[in-house]
């Protein structure tokens, strides 16, 4: 992973988080909130993704898919297509 500075990552190996400082050859440089810094390896990086962006994802994968407009129901039904020839 190539991280930007101000990232914010999580770091597999120590099980932290923390935003990128400074990047530099195989190690990335993170700060916690706290002020510790410390050197982590860019294969043990990924991206945070925010609460609010993880249940967006989740409630756009959970909507029903749309109905079909009615004009495609006779195609699929041949009793309403007899019905509106009636008409």
């Amino acid at each position: 992973m190539n991280p930007e500075q101000g990232q914010v990552v999580y770091d597999a190996a120590k099980r932290s988080v923390g935003q990128v400082a400074d990047a530099e050859g195989p190690f990335v440089q993170l700060r916690s909130r706290d002020g510790i810094a410390w050197d982590a390896e860019r294969e043990n990086l990924s991206p945070v993704v925010s609460v609010d962006d993880l249940a967006a994802a989740v409630q756009s994968d959970l909507r029903p898919p749309p109905l079909p407009h009615p004009s495609h129901m006779e195609e699929a039904c041949p009793r309403t297509a007899v019905r509106h020839a009636r008409r």
